[in-house]
């Protein structure tokens, strides 16, 4: 047994607590540690989701200004978006369009 000089005797309110030497209470920090935090997690899920309605437009925008730079002007042009989801963005249109668009589908 440890003599009672090797032990932290505090009294809070009205109850007598024994702190042993070199123990420790559970942190929250410490048992996420090694894990992503709350702000990578939602980062990493708002990869999957589909782009907002505004990045769209911005992004029609944008290549419809290409062309018509051009004279006549260009009837079709190869958008190269890597941040897009294309494929969240296509399985988000309504039910006969979405198999219109894809053909024989996703895979």
């Amino acid at each position: 047994a440890l003599p009672i000089s090797q032990f932290a005797l505090w009294q809070p309110l009205s109850c007598w607590h024994v702190q042993f030497p070199g123990s420790t209470m559970p942190s929250p920090l410490k048992l996420r540690a090694g894990k992503p935090s709350v702000a990578e997690m939602k980062a990493q899920l708002n990869a999957l989701h589909k782009p907002t309605a505004r990045t769209m437009e911005a992004l029609f925008a944008k290549y419809h200004q290409m062309c018509l730079a051009h004279d006549p002007p260009l009837m079709e042009i190869q958008v190269n978006e890597p941040s897009i989801n294309w494929k969240a963005l296509i399985m988000s249109l309504p039910a006969p369009e979405n198999t219109k668009v894809l053909g024989c589908g996703i895979r």
